[in-house]
């Protein structure tokens, strides 16, 4: 073993991944445990996904763990947020831009997802889906400490920085083990999104370009993210070694910059032929071997439709 692959393993063994079986989706979504003589999990999966079982497993409990540390605000990362205060009084942390999105779920959607729906489905189909989104995001849980760019977490042997990297949503952050050159994203590195062929949900494309830039300075050999994304030289995986890592960034801030230029090109069209019109014309003018599918075509287009609608709403605000 050549003393590279040695420190490769050696990061896997300070970073266990917990896979969480989730019903909803008949899958797995990873949560992290980061292993110093004090444990912190980073993120708790989605309401109704099994943590309990899945930390059992590993032989642990909630009572074990002394932290959480959410990358950001969406409920399939903190779902099990309340579970943990509740069952263990395990504090959650989590960047102060993504609070709102743990602490008040009612208030988040009708801040971000109303719009999203209402362009789909209409403004009163949107209301009255509310309800399966509060159900899905399952029982707010205030935030204990707000997590800020340059934080260092102290697990007793081993140090934790904290990476401010918005985009996905503004309050998306990294957790950086320098010592291991490891990275954990969660949803802050998405690539070309998941294999459906959907856009990355990306709430600020700019901000987007400059985390990923920030993150091709750094020396990364080993990158965890929660979901398998996609990329043009690699399968969608959870993982990234070597390598890998800087041709997934790259590739990654390439997209970005592409993305934002087919946005910036039809701001007009939203406001003469309306979002969804715009949103086939921002995704059928990206090159197609970059295998993303219209609106109409998509499973779940409220994900593609979210980066569109915030991002015009961006740009025509500016």
């Amino acid at each position: 073993m050549t003393q590279a692959d040695k420190s490769l393993v050696d990061a896997e063994t300070v970073v266990k991944v917990i896979p969480v079986f989730w019903p909803q989706i008949q899958g797995h979504l990873n949560v992290y445990l980061i292993r110093g003589t004090k444990l912190a999990l980073v993120d708790t999966a989605a309401y109704g996904a099994n943590l309990k079982e899945a930390l059992k497993e590993h032989g642990l409990s909630p009572q074990d763990i002394t932290v959480v540390l959410n990358t950001h605000g969406h409920p399939d990362h903190t779902g099990n947020n309340a579970f943990m205060k509740k069952e263990a009084g395990v504090p959650i942390w989590i960047h102060e831009k993504d609070a709102i999105c743990a602490e008040d779920h009612s208030r988040y959607y009708d801040e971000f997802h109303l719009s999203i729906f209402s362009a789909l489905m209409g403004t009163e189909q949107a209301r009255e889906h509310k309800k399966v989104f509060l159900e899905f995001a399952g029982p707010d849980c205030l935030v204990d400490r707000h997590l800020h760019d340059a934080h260092t977490i102290d697990l007793g042997d081993i140090a934790v920085r904290v990476l401010g990297l918005p985009g996905h949503t503004l309050g998306s952050v990294g957790f950086w083990i320098e010592e291991e050159h490891l990275l954990i994203t969660g949803d802050s590195t998405p690539g070309l999104g998941g294999p459906e062929g959907s856009l990355p949900v990306i709430a600020d494309v700019t901000a987007y370009q400059a985390s990923l830039r920030r993150l091709l300075e750094e020396d990364i050999k080993v990158l965890h993210t929660t979901h398998p994304f996609r990329s043009l030289s690699s399968p969608p995986s959870t993982v990234r070694h070597g390598e890998e890592v800087k041709r997934f960034l790259s590739e990654s801030l390439e997209f970005a910059e592409l993305l934002e230029a087919r946005l910036e090109a039809e701001v007009e069209t939203v406001q003469r032929e309306g979002i969804l019109v715009a949103a086939d014309r921002v995704i059928g003018g990206l090159p197609p071997s970059l295998g993303f599918k219209p609106i109409s075509q998509l499973l779940m287009p409220d994900m593609a439709l979210a980066t569109i609608v915030t991002n015009f709403r961006r740009l025509t605000s500016s």
